[in-house]
């Protein structure tokens, strides 16, 4: 594997452990688990777990490797549902339409026509996610 292009000091490290539908190819838990040691090896930090729905479908039980990692969570719904193995989500992103109106919650953003948009949630103040997203 090759990170060449990564700065450990500046860019965030994600994995994202989604089902791939275009490719008929989903990765699997035992690979993720492989691919985020390895980064950890290579840069001395943890990379961030970016998965939902697969990682609750796969996981039947507490996952101390996995769970150490930051998640970040794609939950399009009005409230973020954690894997059991999460007490929190790093972010949490949702849908920003009807069904997920979030109160206070960005609506729009500048030069971004249509519908559709996902929004990120962090629960913490600008300050903590800047020192967070490298570490």
């Amino acid at each position: 594997m090759s990170y060449a292009r990564l700065d450990p000091k500046e860019d965030l490290g994600a994995l994202d452990y989604e089902e791939d539908t275009t490719r008929g190819h989903t990765m699997q838990i035992e690979q993720a688990r492989d691919w985020l040691a390895n980064f950890e090896q290579q840069f001395g930090r943890k990379a961030v777990f970016y998965s939902g729905n697969l990682v609750k479908e796969t996981l039947h039980g507490p996952d101390d490797f996995l769970s150490a990692h930051k998640l970040w969570l794609p939950q399009y719904s009005s409230h973020p549902v954690l894997p059991p193995q999460w007490k929190e989500c790093w972010l949490w992103q949702y849908c920003d339409g009807p069904a997920t109106n979030r109160s206070g919650g960005p609506h729009s953003v500048p030069g971004i026509t249509g519908g559709g948009l996902d929004c990120n949630h962090y629960s913490g103040l600008d300050a903590e996610l800047v020192s967070s997203w490298s570490a």
